[in-house]
């Protein structure tokens, strides 16, 4: 189980199981599935994660931009732990 609300950002979650753990979790929780509608960006933002499995240099980027950005906060001072 997981939120979709703090890693794109976007909204919603997922739930990953046995087809038997969905079909019950569809079953016992429509009041909660099915209150609020996915926004279509949001849908899409989602659906581009899954580019990154297929292209990795993307995560090396952002980790070689991460870096970069902490020493750069060293050098001008700040502590970063």
């Amino acid at each position: 189980m997981g939120t979709l609300s703090k890693t794109i950002p976007s909204v919603g979650g997922y739930v990953a199981g046995k087809k038997e753990l969905i079909q019950y979790l569809r079953h016992a929780s429509r009041a909660y599935i099915f209150s609020a509608a996915l926004p279509p960006v949001q849908a899409a933002a989602a659906m581009k994660l899954s580019r990154l499995s297929g292209e990795p240099w993307r995560i090396e980027k952002v980790n070689v931009n991460g870096w970069q950005f902490i020493n750069g906060l060293k050098k001008a001072g700040f502590d970063t732990s």
